[in-house]
């Protein structure tokens, strides 16, 4: 089922496109054998096409959330695969988006994909957002650019997309929401990606608690 699942994620017709891609935030998530198979057919490049669709908010919002869930916990060849299919330009375009649910999924995912990374690992994804997302962090972790103890190696993934009573899904979101996935995206990057990007991460203008609390 994996590959007609990402084909419908790219369907003419609205509906089918919405409803694959809640279904592919919820497969995302399953680090399984079902992981492979979505991977092997285009599960990334069909979600980072979502998260760019400027015209339909929700389906940009189901995006970034199957992005997110899909960097929880993953391993080197989903990480790759991450970098390959959302250029850095893309990914910060959605930590700036105006919806602040787009936001805060773009901002866990910068978490998840340091979290629990190896050296190579996170020294990949720091090359790949360069001082850019290391600044766009650091604003965003003292709470600044959006309209606690950061331990390291920590990554989230909330509830894959459900319904509420009324039929809205409605995830976590604000500028407390947003501080706190950015605050944890550097304390992780400085955890696990070694000398250069701990010190990259002091540079870029993080609070000094965080650096701080991995020395």
């Amino acid at each position: 089922l994996a590959a007609p699942l990402v084909a419908a994620a790219g369907d003419p017709d609205r509906a089918v496109r919405a409803a694959a891609s809640a279904a592919l935030c919820n497969v995302a998530l399953d680090a399984s054998p079902a992981r492979d198979a979505l991977l092997d057919a285009g599960l990334l490049p069909a979600l980072a096409a979502l998260a760019a669709d400027a015209t339909d908010a929700e389906l940009r919002l189901n995006g970034a959330w199957g992005l997110q869930n899909a960097a929880f916990h993953a391993g080197g060849r989903a990480r790759g695969a991450l970098l390959a299919a959302l250029p850095w330009r893309a990914a910060a375009a959605l930590a700036r988006d105006a919806d602040a649910r787009v936001r805060a999924k773009a901002l866990n995912l910068l978490q998840n994909l340091f979290a629990h990374a190896t050296e190579a690992e996170a020294g990949a994804a720091a090359a790949w957002g360069g001082e850019g997302m290391l600044r766009l962090l650091a604003e965003r972790a003292r709470g600044g650019g959006g309209d606690g103890d950061a331990a390291a190696t920590t990554s989230a993934a909330p509830s894959p997309p459900t319904d509420d009573d009324d039929g809205e899904c409605r995830p976590e979101a604000g500028p407390a929401v947003e501080a706190r996935h950015a605050a944890y995206a550097l304390a992780n990057a400085a955890a696990c990606g070694g000398e250069r990007v701990r010190d990259a991460v002091a540079a870029s203008g993080a609070p000094a608690a965080i650096p701080m609390l991995l020395t």
